[in-house]
């Protein structure tokens, strides 16, 4: 294959790529700025003996080859003892490429033109077939220089938004983090990192930094490759090979695995790509605030502003104010820009209050206004509030148009054991401990119907992590609601004294096995022979493994 002006100046278009290319290609290379030298490779170099750069190029080949090289764009000479030919391919006004080529052995001009179609091919095929989210340039200050348009979409920020800023403070703003540009900054050499974006996409960087003449590192090339491909084709597989199992998932602050769950986190994703006005429905502590921090993170507004209002937490004069503003301040509506503006309880919203947020939202649809975008949450039935006229039937029929529901946690306890481990996690990353759920007390958890929904059962798992006495969380460290349940009628609350103080005997059995680790130590400790404790343990349904778990956890087991 030829070069062709047409080729090499979809090469010169990109000048940073061309600088790091030159030294590397097999033939001769030259940028001129009028006749000036601007810079050139070994190899020209070593065929015309150019000096230094700054030169007129018309000192080395004389004033009419130059002209005569500039003007019909190709000359073939004996220069010194060498036979060249020299093309030129105009780059921009006053700005010259050219390329030089040693045609003296027949033999080798086929070799080096093949080399210079293979650099030529792999320059075509890194801007035109890798333009997806493979390939990013910056210089050795960290400035983008290059970056495909789907890493900037995978990245959820516009490319003018990667070239206004360095790869210091995109990776500080996690755009991406860890940066795979910024290690190799400070190391000068290749890096390696899993790199997670701001919507989440996880991919493998690689990092490779380019030296010139002077072993001054100038540029950074970075090759990212998506995860998720590579992911879903082995999960494909595993589905083939394997009988199913129960999916699964956690993304961002949501954890669950039960059909519902996973089937809200569709409509959450789906919901956060467009503009629509939205209503969540969930009863108190299960998961509203998070629904709406998963739309705006999942969306395209993710690095615009967020702010929330809680109807609840205002009188009717502040929620209008806080909405529409003042004479001497604007409210939420006039600050939150392209923003999300996220109205929480909006059932205790005034009526004054919900007249002027409907005329508005009525203007807004009249007007094709889509600055920012409106969340709305409920923990009631806002059917009910219409029908009791606390609530403008007009004003729901507006909100309601996209609706999700959260289901409280009783009817979906599949994700229990998930959240379990997952608050549990949370706690002791917190309060910089090791401690788990025994067995028996996750399977109390997981059969209590959670009033209080997620927020109770965070709740619960922090104070059993904070109170607990050994690393294995017993029943006796859930609350008392908790603690009773699947007991025999025995260990229940007692309703005399007698069962009062059988309570009390098998407390006092549970701490002695704790901290003596056998039974024959606890019975010492006691003060009873082991034949009445083995017989109490019988009564009081203290299994093998449980006292086996307690011993475990005791300092004197061995």
């Amino acid at each position: 294959m030829e070069y062709t002006s047409k080729n090499l100046e979809h090469i010169c278009a990109r000048e940073e790529i061309v600088d790091l290319c030159m030294e590397h290609c097999i033939e001769g290379f030259i940028k001129l700025k009028d006749e000036e030298v601007l810079a050139y490779n070994r190899r020209a170099d070593r065929l015309l003996e150019l000096g230094r750069q700054g030169d007129d190029l018309s000192a080395v080949l004389g004033e009419n080859k130059l002209q005569t090289l500039l003007t019909k764009g190709m000359i073939k000479e004996e220069i010194g003892n060498r036979f060249l030919s020299m093309k030129s391919f105009p780059i921009q006004k006053g700005c010259t490429f050219i390329m030089v080529q040693d045609l003296s052995i027949e033999e080798n001009m086929k070799d080096e033109l093949n080399n210079i179609r293979e650099i030529n091919n792999e320059l075509q095929h890194t801007f035109e077939t890798y333009s997806d989210n493979t390939l990013y340039v910056c210089d050795s200050h960290g400035k983008t220089l290059w970056a495909g348009s789907d890493i900037a979409c995978n990245c959820g920020v516009t490319e003018d938004y990667l070239k206004e800023h360095t790869v210091m403070e995109l990776e500080k703003e996690r755009v991406f983090y860890p940066s795979v540009a910024v290690k190799v900054l400070k190391s000068k050499k290749a890096e390696i990192v899993t790199q997670i974006t701001a919507i989440g996409k996880t991919g493998i960087s690689i990092g490779i930094p380019v030296f010139n003449s002077r072993e001054e590192m100038t540029h950074i090339i970075s090759l990212t490759r998506d995860l998720g491909y590579t992911l879903k084709l082995g999960q494909l597989l595993s589905e083939q090979k394997q009988p199913k199992k129960k999916q699964e998932a956690e993304f961002v602050e949501m954890v669950a695995c039960s059909p519902v769950s996973i089937k809200l986190m569709g409509m959450i994703r789906n919901i956060a790509k467009v503009n629509a006005t939205v209503l969540i429905q969930a009863e108190p502590g299960n998961g509203k605030d998070t629904v709406a921090h998963l739309i705006h993170k999942l969306g395209r507004r993710r690095m615009r502003h967020f702010e929330k209002m809680n109807c609840q937490e205002l009188s009717a004069s502040g929620q209008e104010k806080a909405l529409f503003g003042s004479a001497k301040e604007q409210g939420l509506l006039q600050t939150i820009g392209d923003g999300i503006l996220y109205i929480d309880e909006v059932q205790e919203m005034s009526l004054k209050c919900q007249r002027k947020l409907m005329r508005y939202l009525k203007e807004k649809e009249v007007e094709r206004k889509t600055e920012s975008r409106l969340l709305f949450s409920t923990s009631v039935d806002l059917k009910e509030a219409v029908t009791d006229k606390t609530f403008l039937k007009e004003l729901y029929q507006i909100i309601s148009v996209v609706t999700l529901e959260i289901q409280p946690l009783r009817e979906r306890r599949e994700d229990i054991p998930l959240l379990i481990k997952h608050f549990t996690r949370e706690a002791n990353e917190k309060y910089q401990v090791e401690k788990s759920f025994a067995k028996e007390t996750a399977a109390v958890m997981e059969v209590y119907s959670w009033p209080g929904n997620v927020r109770e059962l965070k709740n619960v798992v922090e104070r059993a992590v904070i109170t607990s006495a050994t690393m294995l969380i017993e029943r006796e460290d859930l609350p008392a609601e908790l603690a009773v349940l699947g007991l025999p009628p025995e260990e229940k609350e007692p309703s005399g004294l007698t069962e009062a103080v059988a309570r009390l005997e098998c407390q006092m059995i549970r701490e002695a096995l704790k901290e003596c680790g056998t039974a024959s130590l606890a019975a010492k400790q006691l003060g009873v022979n082991q034949s009445t404790i083995s017989r109490k343990i019988k009564k009081y349904g203290i299994a093998l493994k449980e006292q086996t778990d307690m011993m475990k956890g005791c300092q004197h087991y061995k």
